[in-house]
């Protein structure tokens, strides 16, 4: 584990293993590092670099007052690039990124796509062209909290944070949510978000794995993105919202499926 400075704060994160990079990046609010690891992140390290941290605001990382717009988390997202992959163009990563991670790794592949080579967007919930209310950020936010306890109650061995039981790990999910509602610009950045266009999602050439759950509230997201990226691969479990967490052999599978399999040369 160690501690990378980025503009305004500090960020945690952990490398393991070598060869070509895969960043992960989890969801916002009851996410972390945590999500990514066990089940992903280090099964993945026998044959890759896999490159895990927690974004600004959440797990070990600090929570600054402000910063928590795409651009910011994108920037953030190359600093910790750089730090493990080089600064070059030829040192091309692969992203993995979860509900609002995959909206950041989604944004970073857009504008650095020279230094992407694959993208796995899990559950993304992108609205292409349109900038999402802040009431509806909010009401969202709450009932992502909602239903994260509900999968701890279900599920103790989850991605929540670790070292207590699930009640407690609920409790302090719910500290950080209200701290980041309330202390932060988070709310406020999030509903200034502007999505990515769809004649921009057209020409994007990078190729993509979408991976949704039937029954999440971003599957007609999930679809129609798949629909407008020209390169795209469309995967459909049955669950919800929290793949990583519901799903996480046959997710892993697809993931490692789809790094893995040979690029065509052009």
């Amino acid at each position: 584990m160690e501690t990378i400075e980025v503009d305004g704060g500090a960020l945690s994160a952990m490398s393991m293993g070598t060869g070509r990079p895969v960043l992960f990046l989890h969801g916002l609010m009851t996410g972390s590092m945590a999500t990514w690891y066990a089940p992903f992140a280090l099964p993945l390290s026998k044959t890759r670099r896999a490159v895990i941290y927690d974004l600004r605001g959440h797990g070990g990382s600090s929570t600054p007052a402000s910063g928590y717009g795409v651009v910011q988390q994108c920037e953030d997202l190359d600093t910790v690039r750089r730090r493990y992959a080089g600064a070059t163009d030829d040192d091309r990563i692969d992203l993995v990124g979860h509900s609002a991670g995959a909206v950041i790794a989604l944004c970073y592949a857009l504008a650095k796509r020279a230094l992407v080579r694959r993208l796995v967007l899990v559950d993304p919930p992108i609205i292409p062209s349109e900038r999402v209310p802040s009431d509806w950020v909010e009401a969202g936010v709450r009932g992502t909290l909602h239903a994260h306890a509900r999968l701890l109650d279900a599920s103790p061995d989850t991605g929540a944070p670790r070292g207590a039981p699930p009640g407690r790990r609920e409790a302090r999910m719910r500290e950080r949510v209200q701290r980041l509602l309330h202390e932060t610009t988070l709310v406020a950045d999030l509903a200034d978000t502007r999505f990515p266009d769809v004649q921009t999602l057209a020409s994007f050439d990078v190729p993509v794995l979408i991976v949704t759950g039937k029954r999440s509230e971003w599957h007609a997201s999930s679809v129609r993105l798949a629909q407008l990226l020209p390169v795209a691969r469309l995967v459909e479990f049955d669950c919800g919202h929290y793949v990583p967490d519901e799903q996480p052999v046959a997710l892993r599978s697809e993931i490692e499926t789809f790094l893995s399999t040979p690029e065509i040369a052009t």
